[in-house]
């Protein structure tokens, strides 16, 4: 799986996640939770580890690849 980003307004990158990296940032996240709660900019890092739990379910019961 690819997962790709690109904000043209800001940068014009493109960011690509492959299905073991998303699986280890999903990992990296849960395991930085309370780290992640005291960071400035929380809000924003929740929603950032919310989005690769999701998409690690899916690859975990096969509905994404």
């Amino acid at each position: 799986m690819k997962l790709n980003y690109i904000d043209f307004q800001e940068t014009p990158v493109s960011i690509m996640f492959t299905a073991g990296d998303i699986k280890a940032m999903d990992q990296f996240l849960s395991s930085t939770e309370t780290q992640i709660k005291d960071f400035y900019l929380s809000g924003s890092m929740t929603e950032i580890a919310k989005v690769f739990s999701e998409i690690r379910i899916k690859l975990d019961e096969g509905k994404v690849s």
